[in-house]
């Protein structure tokens, strides 16, 4: 539903009002993603159904961070750095050498597309499982300040930024 609204703003045309559209589409999808940072700890650990679990987290996140948000939280990124950057740059340098009309440069250039595309996939997961970990675990400072994780009560408060 929420890419169905955000298909409709984006919507066609060109110039400057795509762009205003695309950034209009990025807010939207932003603060879904915020609103809905918490369903999955509410669904899985609470047994709450989807559409309650999408109210509480809000209605968390409110109480805990505010409304008015600038900053995010940031998952993986230096997993998303060790991983994607090498893994394009394999990929990249693998299609040079498959398009090159040197011998045995196919082969060569193939193995690096495929490394290139398994080392993104391995880092797509780490993020992925990191962002699931650290959810639970921001729900449940969030909810009861208990801080777990090997995080620091300073940065679990910190991880989400508020204006007011």
């Amino acid at each position: 539903m929420v890419n169905v609204i955000v298909g409709f703003i984006r919507g066609r045309g060109g110039g400057a009002v795509d762009a205003l559209r695309n950034l209009a589409a990025a807010g939207v999808l932003a603060m879904w993603q915020i609103v809905t940072f918490f369903v999955l700890p509410f669904i899985m650990l609470e047994g709450r159904g989807p559409v309650t679990a999408i109210k509480e987290s809000f209605a968390l996140f409110k109480a805990k961070w505010g409304v008015q948000i600038f900053g995010g939280v940031r998952i993986g990124g230096l997993i998303g750095l060790a991983t994607v950057l090498p893994g394009v740059i394999l990929a990249v340098l693998g299609f040079m050498f498959v398009f090159t009309d040197l011998a045995g440069m196919l082969a060569l250039g193939i193995g690096m597309i495929a490394l290139g595309i398994v080392i993104l996939m391995v880092g797509a997961l780490l993020i992925t499982t990191m962002r699931g970990i650290f959810s639970v675990v921001l729900f449940r400072y969030a909810q009861t300040g208990t801080v777990e994780g090997g995080f620091t009560e300073a940065e679990l408060a910190g991880a989400i930024r508020t204006t007011a």
